[in-house]
């Protein structure tokens, strides 16, 4: 069953950097103390959606080859025209992260002890937009393809050096900057390493930019740019509201069985990663059916009893990976945020059918609609209810955008079966 090879391809790809980042991040969390440590986990945020600069090019690239891996000049001109509007954009990006870093700095509401460090580093990562965002591009060829081997070596790899590098640089020198250095230089290498994958296949050459191509590619990406700016606003405004009403400080608390949800978001990802270029390339509904109802068994079995038993032993993994503190209230959310993590599972099969058919709007039109109520609901319930509030607040949201997405898969469905 090539779902399943190309989803444990994909877990792989991510199983080794999560050993290495489990207690990397309890070492950092160590080292640096609480606050700079709460720092620390939304830089990482800010880095891995920095996505919301590429215009919806990602994505729009992986449908692009998937439908068209044999055209070897297409598939260069799709690739190089995405290269060069995302450093274009994320050179936008990264400067407006830079001009107004003093701003950020003073939203987070940050111990004055620490702005130094903190403007320092929000500058140096603010300059690996344009890093990210052409690995992402090189990553997208190779999972258009469905080449989950190699591109889950790079994964593998690249993450691993992501996780590893920030402890060490830790190690010599206990700041939020040294951290971030070492993020920095693992950038670095992952855009080199995903060059070395793609350069058979791919000819890098302006030659190939295409004006033509690239709005095909915003007509596509536009919609998922709508969500690519939302989404992760949605998924990640909790930590920083929090940061910002109760202070850098009490945040850790929340970002620890936060960043284990994310952890385990590893599995529904990859899943949805596999399936999206199998429903992009099936074109009767049949055959697009057979793939979602193989990817919603295949969740079910893997996931119910990884939940159980994170569930059960949620305080002892807290308390074996960052130490008694977080054995308290983080245990709690942790529970919590578990039961919404179940629907976030499933949404992922309805979001790769609705983009895989063309209809990104669909998915932008929830993302729209759940994003100026969940802002103020999240502001209110965290001045009036804290951390559990918020908790309870994210699973609640999960749930509901399981069932708008669900019920706009069924849609498409409808849609491709009346040809």
């Amino acid at each position: 069953m090539s779902l399943l090879k190309h989803s444990i391809w994909n877990v792989a790809g991510y199983f080794i950097p999560t050993l290495i980042a489990i207690p990397a991040f309890g070492l950092i969390a160590r080292k640096i103390g609480v606050e700079l440590f709460g720092l620390y986990t939304l830089a990482m945020i800010f880095i891995g959606y920095a996505s919301i600069f590429d215009a919806g090019l990602t994505r729009a690239v992986v449908r692009e080859i998937a439908l068209l891996k044999n055209r070897v000049d297409d598939c260069n001109t799709i690739i190089v025209t995405s290269i060069i509007a995302v450093i274009f954009l994320g050179f936008i990006g990264g400067g407006g992260v830079f001009l107004l870093k003093g701003d950020i700095i003073e939203l987070l509401n940050i111990s004055p002890i620490y702005y130094a460090d903190s403007i320092k580093s929000l500058v140096l990562l603010s300059s690996l937009i344009p890093v990210f965002l052409v690995t992402q591009i090189l990553l997208a060829e190779l999972e258009g393809r469905e080449y989950f081997g190699i591109l889950n070596i790079q994964k593998s790899v690249g993450n691993s050096l992501i996780a590893g590098l920030p402890a060490l640089f830790v190690l010599i020198n206990q700041t939020l900057f040294s951290a971030i250095i070492g993020v920095a230089i693992a950038r670095v290498i992952c855009l080199w390493l995903s060059y070395i994958m793609s350069r058979e296949r791919i000819t890098i050459d302006i030659s190939f930019f295409s004006i033509t191509v690239l709005k095909r590619l915003f007509r596509y990406g536009g919609w998922v740019t709508i969500s690519n700016i939302i989404s992760p606003i949605l998924a990640s405004m909790d930590r920083f509201i929090l940061s910002h009403i109760q202070g850098a400080s009490k945040i850790s608390f929340y970002t620890v069985p936060n960043e284990l949800v994310t952890r385990l978001g590893i599995v529904p990802g990859s899943l949805g990663k596999a399936v999206f270029p199998k429903l992009s390339h099936a074109r009767i509904f049949t055959a697009s059916y057979a793939e979602q109802k193989k990817a919603y068994i295949l969740m079910t079995v893997i996931v119910m009893p990884l939940v159980l038993f994170v569930y059960y032993y949620a305080k002892f993994i807290l308390t074996l990976w960052m130490g008694a503190e977080y054995a308290g209230i983080s245990v709690e959310i942790l529970r919590i945020m578990l039961i919404g993590y179940i629907f976030n599972c499933y949404s992922q099969i309805s979001f790769a059918n609705i983009q895989a058919f063309g209809k990104a709007k669909y998915t932008a039109y929830i993302h729209m609609m759940e994003f100026i109520p969940y802002l103020i609901m999240l502001y209110i319930i965290s001045k009036e209810y804290g951390v559990i509030g918020v908790a309870w607040l994210w699973t609640i949201r999960v749930i509901i955008d399981f069932l708008m997405l669900l019920y706009m898969s069924y849609r498409c469905n409808n849609l491709m079966k009346k040809g």
